[in-house]
């Protein structure tokens, strides 16, 4: 990146940068499932061009919900990590959920 006077000849590089980019499909998920039936959602994660990202995991966490605790009766399963996205390419993770009556202590349908 430069800049230069156009009466000028000489081409200094006065900075330079790069945009990197991960992005995730879909970008919101809305569920509605029966109690205590488990539903896999896929989420594509694409690397952009010049971007690689190592150990690209999903992240599910009380701070980030609305009351700042992980909602009662609702169970997240996150998919394995992505060990390595390279440049321009899509990756698969996988979240399961899970909704459970408030103490509820039956078994879930095929576990």
């Amino acid at each position: 990146m430069r800049a230069v006077h156009p009466d000028l000849t000489d081409r200094p590089v006065h900075g330079q940068f790069v945009i990197n980019r991960v992005s995730i499909r879909p970008k919101t998920i809305n569920l509605s499932i029966p109690v205590n039936y488990e539903q896999t959602v896929d989420i594509q994660v694409n690397c952009g061009d010049g971007t690689e990202a190592n150990n690209l995991r999903l992240v599910y966490e009380e701070d980030d919900q609305p009351q700042g605790v992980f909602p009662e009766g609702v169970h997240i399963t996150l998919g394995a990590p992505i060990l390595f996205l390279g440049s321009g390419t899509v990756g698969d993770a996988e979240v399961q959920y899970l909704g459970r009556q408030y103490g509820c202590t039956d078994r879930v349908a095929g576990s």
